[in-house]
């Protein structure tokens, strides 16, 4: 027997959907694919960008900073390639300075011993000796080379004194490029003071206890202080003063009168603050009572429609005399002042029975 072929489906009447046999899916319309749900995309976390340990900044104690886009990462990775490169190309300038400098000073040296030494009257009397010397090389008195090996001998005298002179040129320049980097060190210093709260720097002694915090920081690396830290760390010198100007600040009264005085400005500001954002919603709330109260009392009139007549016909009811109160008189019984005086006591009774609904 051949394969059961099945038959085709018959369609199914215009507007209403096609229904699959049982047991298979539902065919999906023509022209409309069914739309797959999609997840939520996850939300990125920071990415963290690593400091490399030879890295100054390493050295403040920070080992990654964070970046909230990749844009924020490659930006980072920028800046900290870039401090690192010209921290370290600034280290390699000065070191090359330094022995420009080591070279210069040895030539100089040279020259100015060899100068004196040429004008000393022990230059004269060994110049005078050699030419002796040689003098008798070429008679054959004296051996050949006795000469020169006086004057080799007579040379050491001009090499001690082009050391004295490389000496004292060698420590001048380490005096001036000390003097130069403590006067680098006091700028970048006063900068860094300046970001303190300016209810400090704006004191009129602030300026002298800085100056004074710096001769006492001074005489303290003077005398073998901060060992930890290592030769050529400005950074960590600096988080050093840093510290060591925040407790003398600490001890002054002056400053610390002034800070108290700033946290009771900044005690009382947070009260007034919170006593306006108090005052706030407590006038939100009663308004959002209001209108709450405006929308049922309009919800209600809507629900009880008013009465045919009106307010006339209410007010009609609620002053028709009960079997205790006795009957009002007739208009006609009464005079014009009382007629207007019984109107008015109506009206503020109407409105009385009003309100009290």
């Amino acid at each position: 027997m051949g394969a059961a072929v099945a038959e085709p489906a018959a369609p199914a009447p215009e507007g209403e959907p096609a229904v699959a046999p049982e047991g298979e899916p539902a065919a999906e319309p023509e022209g409309e694919p069914a739309a797959e749900p999609t997840a939520a995309p996850p939300t990125p976390g920071p990415i963290k960008v690593l400091v490399d340990r030879d890295h100054p900044i390493r050295g403040m104690g920070i080992e990654y900073l964070e970046a909230g886009s990749p844009q924020q990462e490659r930006a980072l990775r920028a800046l900290l390639n870039g401090t690192y490169t010209r921290r370290a190309e600034v280290a390699e300038r000065d070191t090359q300075i330094q022995e420009l400098q080591e070279r210069i000073i040895e030539y100089e040296s040279g020259q100015a011993a060899m100068q004196r030494w040429e004008q000393s009257p022990e230059y004269r009397a060994a110049s005078e000796r050699y030419h002796r010397l040689k003098d008798l090389e070429a008679e054959g008195h004296v051996p050949e080379g006795t000469a020169d090996d006086f004057w080799r001998g007579a040379r050491l005298g001009a090499e001690a004194v082009a050391q004295e002179e490389y000496n004292t040129r060698y420590e001048q320049m380490l005096a001036e490029n000390r003097a130069r980097a403590g006067a680098q060190f006091a700028d970048d210093a006063w900068g860094y003071a300046q970001r303190l709260p300016q209810h400090i720097t704006s004191l009129p002694g602030f300026g002298q206890l800085f100056n004074e915090a710096l001769y006492s920081f001074n005489a303290e690396l003077e005398l073998g202080h901060y060992q930890h830290l290592r030769p050529g760390d400005v950074d960590s010198l600096h988080q050093e003063f840093t510290r060591f100007f925040g407790s003398r600040l600490a001890r002054d009264s002056a400053a610390m009168a002034a800070h108290r005085q700033y946290q009771d400005a900044q005690n009382q500001r947070r009260i007034a603050a919170k006593a306006a954002t108090d005052q706030r919603t407590r006038d939100a709330e009663k308004t959002a009572a209001v209108d709450q109260f405006k929308q049922q009392v309009a919800d209600k009139r809507q629900q009880m429609p008013p009465h045919p007549l009106g307010q006339v016909a209410s007010a009609a009811r609620d002053r028709v005399p009960t079997e205790t109160q006795p009957a009002p008189p007739e208009p006609g019984q009464l005079s014009p002042h009382e007629y207007k005086k019984q109107l008015r006591r109506g009206a503020r009774e109407d409105a009385r029975r009003h309100f009290q609904r």
